[in-house]
């Protein structure tokens, strides 16, 4: 919050040192809460210092962090027997893509990126998975108040001190979206004032910057799945619709003009989709429906081993045979993709996991990452993990290539969401206390 406020200066560089310090200090003992906090709260698209910003003799502090926590996450872990098929996957998977991606690489420097992101990916998900008595209570945790307080919190300092930018591109904020609402409804301290505040920080995020289309689905998917799998009666549940239309009408009065033009636009991208025509979908969303189209179009181009493999670490989606946007009458600026990757219709990266997997991975890598999904949704049968059930599938499929910061939380819901595979209640009941 402090260095926030302060920005980007020399008060607030000091104090993110110690702070990185002290975390390092901790790990040494065995507590890697404060390395995961100083992750979960800073962003890479901010104007304050913080872990992704920010460098020591001109390395980025979120390196030497992850470096130190896996090297300290590695030591500590025991991988059960269980999982060891899991542990030969993975190392397939990744010397497959990182040979693959060598040859088909964008760029040597992105080739490394993506090859560090994937590493560290893979990484902690086997660190959670190896220590999962530590980690999963931690996770759990760590993300619940990330979304009942720290989010909030973050975005009213934010625009308090009129820099509400800071926290307009955080790339983890979907996470808030998607766990919010199923997270209000458990019995928790303080649940009346947890609720007022997140309904002013939603208002004053509508108000002061904008929800994107995707925040604006997702939300509404989990409003929906919490409506369909309830056991209310049928007069709770109409009492709960009413109420719900009511504050969207609210919440849309109180929108400005971009969040009102975002919800009207997620409503035709969901039409349109569906009925199949592309030229009528809004352009963000079409920018993503073209990339899809493009990574199965590129992958049958190179023949098709590689629809099964996908193109590997570094690789990229390339327009130059097919001339989609044109075709499509996608007009591509800064915000969609780097002036260089439009001139020459080679883009490093997707917009979400499911353009982004399969040009990666293939249809390998969907099947591992439904999996995934698969099995984080499972716990939403669990008692007392349906708001982790529910967000954590959306997330963990949406937001997957959406930078460094994604790649490390979708790890460690993935790895949360497999540690309870073949546990049973009693099992279950002891991980979670």
């Amino acid at each position: 919050m402090v260095c926030l406020t302060l920005g980007e200066n020399v008060f607030g560089y000091t104090l993110l040192l110690l702070l990185l310090a002290f975390s390092w200090y901790r790990l040494l003992i065995g507590d890697f809460k404060p390395s995961i906090l100083l992750m979960v709260l800073g962003s890479y698209h901010s104007a304050f210092d913080n872990v992704y910003t920010s460098s020591i003799l001109g390395i980025k502090m979120i390196y030497l962090n992850l470096l130190l926590l896996i090297f300290f996450g590695a030591i500590r872990i025991r991988i059960p027997r269980k999982y060891r098929t899991l542990v030969f996957v993975f190392v397939i998977f990744y010397i497959l893509h990182f040979s693959f991606g060598f040859l088909f690489k964008y760029s040597i420097e992105w080739f490394l990126n993506e090859s560090f992101s994937f590493f560290v990916f893979f990484s902690i998900i086997l660190i959670v998975l190896g220590s999962r008595d530590y980690f999963v209570p931690l996770i759990f945790e760590v993300l619940s108040k990330y979304v009942l307080y720290f989010y909030p919190f973050l975005v009213l300092v934010a625009v308090l001190t009129a820099k509400e930018e800071v926290l307009l591109f955080d790339e983890f904020e979907k996470f808030y979206f998607l766990a919010l609402v199923p997270l209000l409804l458990r019995k928790i301290p303080h649940r009346s004032f947890l609720i007022v505040l997140n309904i002013v920080v939603v208002i004053v995020k509508a108000k002061y910057t904008y929800f994107s289309s995707l925040n604006i689905i997702l939300m509404t998917t989990i409003v929906a799945l919490i409506f369909l799998m309830s056991n209310l009666s049928l007069l709770r549940k109409t009492i709960f619709v009413v109420a719900l239309l009511s504050s969207a009408g609210v919440f849309y009065n109180f929108s400005n003009d971009v969040t009102k033009f975002k919800i009207r636009q997620s409503q035709i991208a969901i039409q349109e989709v569906l009925s199949g025509n592309v030229n009528a979908i809004p352009k963000s969303p079409r920018v993503r429906v073209i990339e899809f189209m493009l990574s199965f179009k590129n992958l049958e181009d190179q023949g098709w081993p590689f629809m099964f493999t996908g193109k590997g670490y570094g690789s990229f989606i390339d327009d130059n045979k097919h001339q989609y946007f044109k075709e499509y009458k996608v007009q591509l600026l800064e915000n969609d993709f780097s002036l260089e990757e439009i001139e020459k219709l080679k883009f490093k990266k997707a917009h979400g996991g499911v353009p982004y997997i399969p040009i990666k991975m293939g249809i390998m890598g969907m099947l591992l990452f439904a999996y995934f999904g698969y099995s984080a949704f499972m716990l939403s049968f669990k008692k007392g993990l349906l708001w982790f059930g529910l967000s954590a599938p959306f997330y963990i499929i949406t937001t997957f290539s959406y930078g460094l910061k994604n790649f490390i939380f979708v790890a460690f819901a993935t790895g949360v969401a497999l540690s309870f595979k073949g546990l049973n209640t009693h099992e279950t009941e002891n991980l979670l206390n």
